[in-house]
């Protein structure tokens, strides 16, 4: 992180992991280290958290090292489909305790949430619409359950005919916010049932919810370490920048 700010100036830095806060010890510790370096009043820190491990403590130390933006993969709110999705290891009201807490210490929240789960009914598509909808939270993203190789919802998958192999499905065609026919896995909804209750969902997230497009200020784009890495890899960094933009665009428009 030292290096990062000295060499790169960098204002922002998001870690992308979502047991950063399982450990208050392991914590503790790194908030103290990026303290003494002062690094707290030079970054501003994005992180992910898990629901049922945010404590009043949690929340004070990621708030001393200047964490600003803090993201959940909620999933559901529908007790039933939650436990489904992870395994009983963490409830409903430890969710909306988690976006309380948050809301308490000034920290800008952002949920990620699953839908086409086997045997969601509408009813438990709108308790998870339901905490879309909390004032508590800030942001939001649907994604629809995708089976990958090696899972068990992958082996469902293969149970119930929905697919044999993974060759049966052309990964570069699969987004995950979007419906995807071939993989819808949910016996208790019809797909046009489903259609339609996650195509509202999707459209409150995008006018209410939504992930603004960062800002960019010129100096960053004329730093020289930037054109380097352009210059070495100018076609994969065109694209990752080009498809960041175009997944930021899909979500602002209304």
């Amino acid at each position: 992180m030292k290096f990062l700010e000295e060499k790169y100036k960098v204002k922002t830095i998001r870690i992308w992991d979502d047991l950063f806060t399982v450990n208050t010890k392991r914590l503790r510790e790194l908030v103290d280290l990026i303290r003494s370096d002062g690094l707290h009043e030079k970054i501003e820190f994005y992180c992910y958290g898990r629901a049922n491990l945010m404590t009043e403590d949690i929340c004070k130390l990621i708030k001393k090292m200047n964490v600003k933006y803090i993201s959940f993969g909620f999933e559901s709110n529908s007790e039933r489909v939650l436990n489904y999705l992870k395994r009983g290891t963490v409830t409903v009201k430890q969710n909306e305790n988690a976006l309380k807490l948050c809301k308490k210490y000034g920290f800008v929240t952002d949920g990620t949430f699953i839908f086409g789960t086997p045997g969601e009914t509408k009813e438990d598509m709108e308790k998870t619409f339901d905490l879309i909808k909390n004032e508590n939270l800030d942001r939001a993203l649907a994604f629809t359950l995708t089976p990958f190789p090696g899972t068990e919802i992958w082996e469902y998958a293969k149970s119930i005919g929905v697919l044999k192999n993974e060759n049966e499905i052309d990964w570069q065609k699969i987004d995950l916010r979007k419906f995807s026919e071939n993989i819808y896995m949910n016996k208790a909804m019809t797909k046009q049932e489903f259609l339609k209750e996650f195509d509202t969902i999707q459209k409150y997230i995008s006018e209410v919810k939504n992930t603004s497009i960062p800002q960019i200020e010129l100096k960053y784009l004329f730093n020289p370490h930037f054109i380097r890495r352009f210059l070495s890899n100018w076609r994969g960094f065109s694209n990752e920048f080009i498809n960041g933009v175009k997944i930021k665009l899909s979500h602002t428009k209304k």
